[in-house]
């Protein structure tokens, strides 16, 4: 049976869900223009093999459309779940919407058709995973000793490294559109990035543990978020704090990989890298210099330096880099839920299932962003 649980946003009659109404077709158009502009959609093609090419021609649901419904879930702020994504697509879409994302109108109303759609939905979010998931296990029950052993005896960690880029290829993909939707004169220049970790804690306890003597054992997966920062350039124009780059990993992955994988992400706008602002825990073994040769070698730093930790040219961008992560993992926690499951809701479904729940997320916060610096600069001046 297919897992429910994708990702658990809190709802509230604040914030417009409503899964009985008809979702207006301009807002689906918008979501499903910007998801063409990302590029994921030829990514996921590229990537499949010919047999998975036909299976998904023959499907109802395609990758545009499962996409297109996170991408609107996540406007709206309601559950991220396998139910409330098939209600979507059966129930949700006007005619002419439905004509947009070649989807055919429902039959009936019957619990045999929402069983249907269901049953495809879930399909269909898992044949666009199974394409970029390192960690490619069937996750609806636990598994016995004997069957984990097997199951790590037969892993293969060529195709994790493969897997691995693809799902960091589709996040940035999403990413990057995002800050192409900036206006012309916030794309110039040179952008500064604070750069931190957050824990995604699962839903249950099959995420891997990060155990804390002094407290309970901390289950999920560590996330890696590169965010654009101010800099201190005088007459530099003000940058919008978006997310440019983003990886889940294991949280016994080294640190330092995926700070680097991050920068390079940042590397995609095509713009030089100012100040680039992380904790010492992301290189703990590595001097200051091996620190500069490493990013040098990224080409995220060119003729920039490492700045030492704790001089006085260190803690000039440090309150404010430090204060905008704080800000953005707040926004993270009070948007996704990522806490512990309760009644019949099942889990999470893994890091790529976390990493693509992530990448919906940072994706509506960077839009959000981008949409109130709008309203902002639309409003009359004070007198």
């Amino acid at each position: 049976m297919t897992n429910n649980r994708l990702i658990d946003i809190p709802t509230s009659a604040a914030n417009g869900a409503d899964n009985g109404r008809i979702i207006d077709p301009y807002i689906v158009a918008q979501a499903n223009d910007r998801v063409t502009q990302t590029g994921a959609l030829d990514l996921l093609a590229s990537w499949r093999t010919p047999h998975q090419r036909a299976g998904h021609e023959r499907s109802t649901v395609s990758d545009r459309v499962i996409l297109v419904g996170l991408v609107l879930l996540a406007g709206e702020r309601s559950p991220h779940t396998i139910t409330t994504l098939a209600d979507l697509i059966q129930h949700r879409f006007a005619p002419e919407s439905r004509e947009l994302l070649c989807l055919p109108t429902p039959e009936s109303n019957t619990d045999l058709e929402t069983a249907c759609w269901y049953s495809r939905t879930g399909d269909a979010y898992h044949r666009l995973l199974d394409l970029m998931d390192p960690f490619p296990q069937k996750r609806g029950r636990t598994f016995t000793f004997t069957e984990t052993q097997a199951a790590l005896d037969a892993h293969d960690p060529e195709r994790e490294m493969i897997m691995k880029a693809r799902l960091d290829t589709f996040t940035n993909a999403f990413l990057q559109m995002t800050f192409r939707e900036q206006p012309q004169n916030l794309r110039e220049g040179t952008i500064s990035l604070a750069i931190g970790e957050k824990l995604l804690a699962s839903p249950s306890r099959r995420g891997h543990s990060r155990v804390r003597r002094s407290s309970s054992p901390k289950w999920g997966w560590s996330a890696c978020i590169a965010l654009v920062v101010n800099s201190e350039e005088a007459g530099a124009p003000r940058k919008l704090q978006l997310a440019i780059g983003a990886t889940v990993n294991p949280p016994s992955a080294a640190s330092a990989d995926a700070a680097l994988n991050v920068m390079g992400a940042a590397l995609l706008t095509r713009l030089p890298i100012g100040v680039v602002h992380a904790d010492k825990r992301c290189f703990p073994a590595a001097p200051d210099a091996d620190v500069g040769s490493a990013l040098e070698a990224k080409g995220s730093m060119h003729a920039q330096r490492v700045l030492p930790c704790g001089s006085p040219e260190w803690e000039a961008p440090r309150g404010h880099a430090g204060y905008s992560l704080e800000c953005l993992n707040a926004r993270i926690h009070r948007s996704t839920g990522f806490t512990h499951a309760t009644g019949a809701l099942s889990t999470i479904e893994g890091l790529a299932a976390a990493q693509l729940a992530l990448t919906i997320v940072l994706t509506d916060a960077n839009l959000r962003t981008i949409a109130a610096a709008a309203a902002r600069s639309e409003q009359p001046a004070p007198h």
